[in-house]
């Protein structure tokens, strides 16, 4: 899997091999502020990767942007495991496994960009290493008996339960390891994936009542067998 946004803004127009290396130099700038606890601004990048802070705005709108891609970049150099879509047997993917790994040797990193302003588009782009897996899994347990939605539907929760697993231990790993967290997010992957039978399923319709017995009318006072005669006094 290739993600190779900040270097196709750096590359883009010329292609100039210096664009490529201010990008690289950039993305170590960033990791290295982050990883540090360091304020990461775009001044701050220019004087750490020994560019100028025009170089900086000719490849990112802000510093946010730089820290964006160099975290896909990190991803993509470091994680392996094929396309991520093939996930049989009983161990957990290759990519789940390299993906943890990753997140573990970078943990201070992750855990920095996973509390700030980019936290969301951090764990995106980490799931973008899963989201195939969890996809094709639904497909091959349910894709002949449900409807597309449904299938949406339960890719969704699959994926992002994975997501949140991951992203909770980045931030607090206790005693789990790596390859711990990968098996544990396959287990549930599997327990959540297995073919069971849907046979008689409906699909939920909105604003469908269930059918009711009609209420019988109440009986009018003085009716037959409506009950005891109501009180009348008596005349003078």
């Amino acid at each position: 899997m290739t993600s190779e946004t900040g270097r196709t803004r750096a590359s883009s127009g010329s292609g100039d091999v210096r664009a490529l290396r201010s990008a690289d130099a950039l993305h170590q700038a960033a990791v290295d502020l982050v990883t540090s606890g360091r304020r990461v601004s775009v001044a701050a990048l220019a004087e750490a990767s020994g560019r100028t802070r025009q170089t900086v705005y000719l490849h990112y709108p802000d510093a946010n942007s730089v820290v964006l891609a160099a975290t896909r970049a990190m991803l993509d150099a470091e994680v392996v495991g094929g396309d991520g879509t093939h996930w049989p047997g009983a161990a957990p993917p290759p990519v789940l496994v390299s993906l943890a790994q990753h997140l573990d040797t970078h943990r201070d990193f992750y855990r920095r960009v996973l509390e700030g302003p980019i936290a969301h588009d951090v764990s995106d782009a980490i799931a973008a290493y899963f989201r195939p897996g969890t996809r094709q899994r639904i497909e091959d347990a349910f894709g002949d008996r449900l409807p597309r939605e449904t299938l949406d539907d339960l890719a969704t929760f699959l994926h992002a339960g994975i997501r949140r697993l991951l992203t909770d231990w980045v931030m607090d790993p206790g005693t789990t390891t790596p390859s711990g967290i990968a098996g544990r997010c396959w287990l549930a992957a599997r327990l959540l994936s297995e073919r069971v039978p849907t046979t008689g399923f409906q699909p939920f319709v909105p604003n469908r009542m269930p059918q009711q017995a009609p209420t019988p009318p109440m009986p009018s006072v003085g009716d037959p067998g409506s009950g005891p005669t109501p009180f009348r006094p008596p005349s003078l």
